[in-house]
């Protein structure tokens, strides 16, 4: 729960926490694991006014374990009242460890509540076929045939990554220090998520950056996002999506980084699929039909 939408939830912690606790019902189990105190409060307020029985999963899972492995995933091994779980994830970021956790936490209380289809050998087929689509998205583009002109150098590596936020990027950035790689950044943003307040740091890490202009109304001009970085740093300004996308692809030796605005992902990601095939679309996975709610004890 960060400082994000302030137009549509508020200007503060708390007010955004209060709005996001909209999903919260009377007597219905939930969980949270949110590290600010302030917004903690306010979620632990709104449920005790509905009578929600929330529960702080910080204090129910512990992260025993975790072995990255890059951009390709992760290991992780938790422990829960219920036992003690190893996972293999797709999705890279130690942030991701604790959205696993608050998962697996969910489903044990799902199990719980008349759905006999979850348990351990589920989780992990679940876990093991979780994609996200832009969220550290990595992807090598195939080498071949490729009519366009200005041909990327082969296996170049891509990655998506959906941060338009300083929360966002404050993850990316402890991601990228820990993978200790140099990258190429292709950047984009809308007007209103303040990106001077992160482009900045973001940055320096990048051994060069395209700056582009994501498609719709909202989109900021590369030209202004130029402002907020050193004169000496590396940059090319090209507004075209398409255009920035073949400007960044120029230069192989390092992965390219796509960050920033969703719109500016989905249409790079819609971009690399036309091109090259890539990415695939995400995998799925069905763990069979809803139980019948009508024959479950409402005690």
């Amino acid at each position: 729960i960060g400082l994000d939408h302030r137009k549509q939830l508020g200007s503060t912690l708390s007010a955004i926490a209060g709005e996001k606790a909209g999903i919260l019902r009377s007597q219905t189990p939930a969980f949270a694991w949110v590290g600010r105190p302030t917004a903690k409060r306010a979620l632990a307020r709104r449920a005790r006014d509905l009578g929600c029985p929330l529960a702080d999963a910080s204090q129910q899972v512990r992260v025993l374990e975790r072995r990255s492995r890059g951009w390709s995933g992760q290991e992780i091994r938790l422990e829960t009242e219920r036992g003690d779980y190893r996972f293999e994830l797709a999705l890279p970021g130690e942030h991701q460890a604790r959205n696993l956790g608050l998962a697996v936490r969910a489903a044990e209380t799902l199990a719980d509540l008349g759905w006999p289809g979850l348990g351990p050998r589920s989780f992990e087929r679940g876990i093991a076929a979780c994609r996200w689509p832009g969220r550290l998205e990595s992807m090598v583009l195939p080498d071949g045939d490729r009519p366009h002109a200005g041909r990327p150098p082969a296996d170049k590596q891509v990655v998506l990554e959906a941060a338009h936020n300083a929360d966002g990027a404050a993850q990316l950035i402890r991601f990228l220090e820990a993978v200790g790689e140099p990258v190429d950044l292709l950047f984009g943003a809308l007007e209103d998520k303040r990106p001077w307040t992160f482009l900045p740091r973001l940055a320096a890490g990048c051994r060069r950056v395209v700056l582009t202009t994501p498609p719709g109304e909202r989109g900021m001009a590369a030209g202004r996002l130029r402002r907020w970085l050193p004169a000496a740093h590396p940059v090319v300004v090209e507004e075209d999506p398409g255009r920035a996308l073949d400007a960044a692809l120029a230069e192989g030796g390092v992965p390219l980084l796509v960050c920033g605005s969703i719109y500016l992902i989905g249409a790079i990601r819609t971009r690399l699929r036309e091109r090259f095939g890539v990415p695939a679309p995400a995998a799925e996975i069905r763990l069979g039909p809803a139980p019948d709610r009508s024959q479950t004890s409402s005690g």
